[in-house]
């Protein structure tokens, strides 16, 4: 590798990185100050006070900037399905059906409640026509998601690590995906609960969601696939 060549590569990384705090800091910001959003809707904006549209105002730019950075990568991504698609297809369909029985026995055993994120989430978008619910809930919420929380804090994240602390070693890096796996399963069901039992909830589909990532070898449209039919789900019933 030449000079150029070693600068070129340096500096990618360097953009991959700053492609990768953006996203984080938008999304954090925008979803865990949500209140912040809606001042600025209603008082500096004149914003209707209908919820399904300041919920979209909420996630309209974390969209945006997922999209920006990594709309390419991920619609290349659905090339995964080229091959065995009728198995992957088929994988991702028996993987939500699995979850939603263990979800449901967990439901019933401990007489666990719809977690009341879902639920101000679902009806603030009661009064929306379907179609608007649906690309919201069901496939860019996931997409934004899916780079955050897959992307970024399992791909992005073990391979900064690995770069510094691995060095070549492949138990410290076997060590360091683990631990950027479990983060990233901690931080999905973090962001999502509002009540302790709320965990067991989120904790299958999450797991599930994480698997297809890992098995897909880190292919954002396998687990996008997955965590849209489970909002689907969501909106349906």
């Amino acid at each position: 590798m030449n000079i150029n060549e070693g600068e070129n590569c340096g500096n990618s990384v360097q953009n991959n990185h700053i492609r990768d705090i953006v996203c984080m800091s938008i999304y954090f910001f925008f979803i865990i100050f949500p209140p912040t959003v809606e001042v600025i809707a209603l008082y500096i904006f004149n914003f209707t006070k209908d919820q399904s549209s300041i919920m979209t105002m909420i996630y309209l730019p974390p969209i945006v900037a997922v999209m920006l950075s990594y709309g390419k990568e991920f619609l290349k991504s659905f090339k995964y399905f080229k091959k065995r698609f009728v198995i992957r297809i088929g994988t991702i369909i028996l993987s939500m059906l699995l979850t939603l029985f263990i979800t449901s026995i967990l439901v019933m055993s401990f007489e666990l409640q719809t977690p009341e994120n879902e639920k101000a989430l679902i009806e603030s978008y009661g009064n929306a026509d379907l179609l608007h619910t649906v690309v919201v809930i069901a496939f860019l919420v996931p997409l934004v998601e899916e780079v955050i929380f897959r992307k970024i804090l399992i791909t992005s994240l073990s391979a900064a690590l690995k770069k510094k602390f691995g060095k070549g070693d492949e138990k410290k890096e076997s060590l360091i995906r683990k631990v950027t796996v479990i983060f990233s399963l901690g931080a999905f069901i973090f962001i999502h609960v509002n009540k302790v039992e709320d965990i067991l909830i989120y904790f299958p589909t999450s797991v599930t969601i994480t698997i297809l990532y890992i098995k897909s070898k880190d292919n954002l449209s396998y687990s996008w696939s997955m965590h849209m039919l489970n909002n689907i789900v969501a909106i349906l019933f």
